[in-house]
């Protein structure tokens, strides 16, 4: 059941539903990157213009995913 403030407000909720979106001010943050590591694995990462080399030994919780 509606309330009596969307019968009263239905005109400007319509004019605002057919408006033009306000454009985003900045960008959306971007979704982090998912990996799943498996013992023996190895990676390379950068840190401060560093290249580092890393191996996986064990995986205290290994994931069922590839």
């Amino acid at each position: 059941m509606l309330s009596d403030a969307f019968e009263r407000q239905s005109p400007e909720i319509k004019k605002l539903l057919e408006s033009v979106p306000v454009p985003l001010t900045r960008r959306p943050r971007a979704p982090r990157t998912l990996s799943f590591l498996r013992a023996g694995d190895v990676i390379s990462f950068e840190l401060s213009g560093r290249t580092t080399p890393l191996s996986c030994a064990r995986c205290p919780a290994p994931t069922s995913s590839p």
